[in-house]
């Protein structure tokens, strides 16, 4: 079974970011923050934890933070094919 840290390391490797990048303030470079909501997206959709776990194991204030990023991701793939891809080859490399 698939862990959120395994979640976390595939993005990261994915987006070519260290740990510290991640957990640094939401006031951050476009590909953090993009890799960051993708970690919310995928704990949501193969993990199906609910937001305000993802928001406590992701250590942000509020569940509303992962609900933004989820639906961000979600728009984001609806319209950018190659975003698309990109988010679900990291997900077929967590199976």
């Amino acid at each position: 079974m698939t862990t959120l840290a395994e979640i976390a390391r595939a993005v990261m490797r994915e987006f070519s970011i260290e740990p510290s990048e991640l957990a640094r303030s939401t006031k951050c470079v476009k590909r953090v923050y993009q890799a960051r909501q993708i970690i919310m997206f995928l704990a949501r959709d193969t993990l199906q934890m609910s937001y305000p776990r993802i928001a406590r194991l992701l250590n942000r204030k509020d569940h509303t933070t992962i609900i933004y990023g989820c639906e961000a991701v979600h728009r984001r793939m609806a319209v950018n094919e190659e975003f698309h891809e990109r988010v679900m080859r990291i997900k077929r490399g967590l199976v």
